[in-house]
């Protein structure tokens, strides 16, 4: 079986991985990936689970990078044995210098791409007055700084419900914490922004993290900052 796909995008936030191996009892006769980018443009890559490193050639102002392996063998998992990410083989890819809808990043470090977040979130704590005048209801006679937090969150569940909403730059930029609270609804960027902005009103310094979930998520690998799926990421 072959198939081809093409997709024009405006501005690119990561490449999709090089998976040689799709799944378990599955053999891989043959599998190609290439990149091609700009002569002066990093495209960063890191192997998982593998040797493969790619061969690169030079094409006019162009530089191709390209992935290729042959005849892999099926893998297989076993109960209670290491999980299918552990085991197969697999490449990551991120951008060094990135736009998205307008909004200009760098990845080559966490500490950069962390930068690129907050930059999406500038501006989008400012909270209505009568949300601002519940936060004091709520916390202004409470002396221990958990016991604020506690009536904060408690707050947030009581009266905001979660929605899932990601429409281009949505996916990575959070709804204004006044948003929210008009319309009571976010997904899970939006109402952690907004508890931040809870909390920052209270006086209480809280911190919006992206955080991969669920019971098979990876180890964080300091050493290559690579974000993941949007699908597999929370706030």
């Amino acid at each position: 079986m072959a198939y081809e796909e093409e997709d024009e995008i405006n501005g690119i936030q990561g490449f999709s991985p090089w998976r040689p191996l799709l799944s378990p009892g599955v053999s891989t006769q043959h599998s190609k990936y290439t990149i091609i980018a700009p002569k002066d443009y990093e495209v960063r890559f890191r192997p998982f689970n593998c040797p493969f490193q790619p061969v690169i050639t030079s094409a006019g102002d162009k530089k191709i990078y390209t992935w290729e392996a042959s005849n892999l063998r099926a893998l297989s998992t076993e109960f209670a044995g290491p999980t299918w990410r552990e085991i197969a083989p697999v490449v990551m890819f991120a951008p060094s210098d990135f736009e998205v809808q307008g909004y200009k990043g760098n990845m080559s470090t966490w500490e950069n791409y962390g930068k690129f977040i907050n930059q999406l979130r500038a501006g989008r704590d400012a909270l209505p007055e009568n949300i601002k005048k519940k936060v004091h209801e709520l916390t202004d006679n409470l002396k221990d700084p958990r016991q604020k937090v506690y009536a904060l969150y408690d707050f947030l569940q009581k009266n905001t419900h979660y929605i899932s909403i990601q429409l281009g730059i949505g996916g990575w930029q959070p709804f204004p914490a006044e948003y929210v609270a008009t319309k009571l609804y976010g997904d899970c960027k939006a109402l952690s922004n907004y508890m931040v902005a809870l909390l920052k009103e209270a006086g209480i310094t809280g911190k919006y993290v992206e955080i991969w979930s669920g019971k098979d998520a990876p180890d964080l690998v300091a050493s290559a900052p690579i974000p993941r799926p949007l699908s597999k990421i929370s706030r």
